[in-house]
């Protein structure tokens, strides 16, 4: 407790508690502190970031994966098994645009290649007709389709999650990068036939990641049903790509 002091003329002072120190308050006066909102925005920020936290190894391994489909599975992977979503993003929208670029030199190439016509000599630019609906369909199906599985699967037995089945329909069209690739060649049997292989391949690919072996015995048969009919979707949607390509205006 503090004392009353007397000077020397015998007037009591008043006690002397200590300066508080405000220090701290005028080197931060500047600095607002965050709201709770934006701290809920940092974790989320956070935890989205490490589905995009992938090795280049990793990324291509899985890859690699996609492109082979009878050999392992793509998160067959001792050392990571987390589902990223880092291809769910690039993959599809490498798909898009070199679709969407290969597109309008198919029809430059194909017409100075047959000579259809002779004042061909520039390319006309990127047809955004069918950016728009490479787009459309890529990112719908891509994000649609997974959500509507999931929703489904929550109904069974399996618990899937959501991030896995992006992940795996994400690296499923890897082989669509290829077919892409090879659209540029003026031929249009050359651009069906890669296409054909690409939308089998992307189709083996999601029928044998998307669910387990030992998830489907051990659930009900309906899941059979549910890869069957995914399947078939994906290819449909390859052939969706192809006639976007061929007779999209």
């Amino acid at each position: 407790m503090a004392t009353m002091a007397a000077n020397s003329k015998g007037e009591f002072l008043e006690p002397d508690y200590g300066a508080a120190d405000t220090s701290h308050y005028v080197e931060n006066w500047d600095q607002p502190s965050l709201e709770p909102s934006q701290t809920t925005a940092s974790v989320h920020l956070s935890y989205l970031k490490n589905f995009f936290d992938l090795d280049t190894s990793d990324f291509l391994l899985r890859c690699r994966r996609a492109l082979f489909p009878i050999g392992k599975k793509i998160l067959d992977n001792p050392d990571n098994e987390e589902a990223d979503i880092y291809g769910w993003v690039w993959i599809p929208t490498t798909v898009i645009l070199v679709l969407s670029v290969n597109s309008s030199l198919f029809v430059f190439f194909s017409a100075l290649f047959h000579q259809q016509d002779a004042s061909v000599s520039h390319i006309s630019g990127v047809n955004f007709r069918k950016f728009w609906i490479f787009s459309v369909l890529v990112y719908g199906y891509n994000i649609v389709i997974p959500a509507i599985l999931w929703g489904v699967l929550v109904c069974t037995t399996s618990r899937q999650p959501i991030l896995h089945l992006f992940c795996i329909y994400g690296y499923s069209c890897t082989s669509y990068i290829f077919a892409s690739l090879i659209s540029i060649i003026p031929f249009e049997v050359i651009y069906i036939v890669s296409f054909v292989i690409a939308s089998i391949v992307s189709s083996i690919t999601l029928f044998r990641n998307i669910f387990s072996e030992d998830e489907v015995s051990e659930s009900t048969r309906s899941l059979y049903l549910f890869k069957i009919i995914a399947t078939l979707l994906h290819v449909a949607f390859g052939i969706g790509l192809l006639m976007v390509f061929l007779y999209g205006t």
